[in-house]
């Protein structure tokens, strides 16, 4: 019975507390000591929680309240001897019960909220727990991932093009792109001549273009090409203004050319003739025999060889991409390589299939690499009627791909004998 008593009386101190918070909070009014009851109420139940980068703050409502709410923020538990230094963040008519805010940063904030007359007037109650935190609540902002690029910029130093970047933590892979347009847009990205693929380490990069041509950059991760989520924002990763090396004031631009002059497999070349500005014929040129009417056995043994030699067939052999380019690939030479056979070549657009791995083989490819886009481009300018050069693009792909090549190679060959025109 005793213990009854006990739980009785503390349950009935409770209520006269909280009836003692929600009622008119008693003011000195002058200097005697004696009190008086001035109307001055607050809501209740104040609650704070996170969503992303905003801070929600929620109570509920005094009935006697006419105005509206005003919601406070400041570094400490707000109480009177602070207030001044509080945020006003804004108001909220009755009836809201909630207010949204967006701190700055992520310093751990209280929240006060009070009640206004309908005058404006603030009735400055500072109760914990009902209307001010007595904890204090930040927002987590998330970390930028590894590699995240923030900026790039372009300028000219002498005969040279020096790219400036900042990235949010330094050491990954990236690839650096040119191009005579603003590269905005994955498509220009793909027409665009890969500078380097390299790891940061300094945060620039030093680049030898040819003068005389206007050139914008961009810059991008080696992660973001092989998953395939590539983001080009003008200013941030991709550069705005074309920067350009004027011709005549340092070097040509273009390498020297040597007297011998050939791509492999083609026979070298001794380039160390010229010919004379007058259009006519080289006066000490190469000495070649007379043109001879063949003797009647040397016909006969051609047409006996010739017979022998079965035709080949006149179908033109099935367009073929490559394993290694139907799947995602690790690097970005492949992963390149593999958009333009897959998005280009399988899908009929030869034109501009061929356009783009003219542009793709503008700089020096692995040797891998380099066989399939040749391989590739003589798919397309086959398909697209152009037998004379893609023969030479498949003479270039013979050497890795000999079977794959030889077959377009013979076809080729057996369609210019029936018709040389073509």
């Amino acid at each position: 019975m005793k213990r009854l008593q006990c739980i009785t009386f503390a349950l009935l101190c409770a209520a006269a507390a909280i009836t003692a918070a929600q009622s008119p909070e008693p003011v000195d009014t002058d200097d005697t000591g004696s009190t008086e009851s001035i109307f001055a109420p607050f809501p209740s139940r104040i609650r704070v929680v996170t969503r992303g980068l905003t801070v929600i703050v929620a109570w509920e409502d005094s009935a006697d309240i006419e105005g509206d709410y005003a919601i406070y923020r400041y570094g400490q538990a707000i109480d009177a001897s602070n207030f001044g230094n509080a945020l006003f963040l804004g108001s909220v008519p009755i009836g809201s019960m909630s207010f949204e805010d967006n701190p700055p940063d992520p310093k751990a904030y209280y929240y006060l909220v009070l009640g206004r007359d309908a005058k404006g007037l603030v009735y400055e109650v500072f109760v914990p727990l009902k209307n001010a935190t007595m904890m204090p609540i930040s927002v987590a902002v998330p970390e930028k991932p590894k590699g995240v690029i923030e900026s790039i910029s372009a300028t000219r130093r002498n005969d040279a093009i020096v790219l400036l970047y900042v990235v949010s933590k330094p050491g990954d892979n990236y690839v650096l792109y040119r191009h005579i347009e603003p590269i905005l847009s994955v498509p220009k990205l793909l027409e665009s001549t890969i500078v380097a693929l390299f790891e940061d380490t300094a945060g620039s990069f030093v680049d030898y273009p040819v003068p005389g041509i206007s050139y914008f950059y961009a810059l991008v991760e080696e992660k973001a090409l092989t998953s395939g989520e590539i983001k080009l924002e003008a200013g941030v990763n991709a550069t705005t203004t074309a920067v350009v090396i004027p011709t005549g004031l340092y070097r040509t631009g273009l390498p020297a050319v040597s007297a011998v002059s050939r791509n492999i497999p083609l026979p070298y070349l001794s380039l160390n003739r010229s010919v004379g500005t007058d259009g006519g014929t080289i006066a000490d040129g190469i000495d070649l025999p007379e043109p001879r009417q063949l003797t009647i056995e040397t016909e006969k043994a051609l047409r006996r060889y010739l017979a022998g030699i079965p035709s080949l067939s006149m179908e033109i052999p099935r367009l073929r991409v490559f394993q290694e380019d139907l799947k995602p690939a690790a690097g970005a030479e492949d992963y390149t390589l593999g958009i333009i056979a897959r998005d280009k070549l399988q899908r009929g657009v030869y034109v501009e299939a061929a356009d783009h791995l003219i542009r793709y083989l503008s700089i020096q490819r692995t040797p891998n690499a380099a066989a399939r886009a040749h391989f590739y481009r003589g798919e397309a300018l086959a398909f697209s009627g152009s037998l004379r050069d893609a023969f030479f693009e498949f003479l270039l792909a013979e050497d890795r791909y000999y079977v794959e090549s030889n077959e377009w190679i013979n076809y080729i060959l057996e369609k210019l004998n029936a018709n040389p025109l073509s």
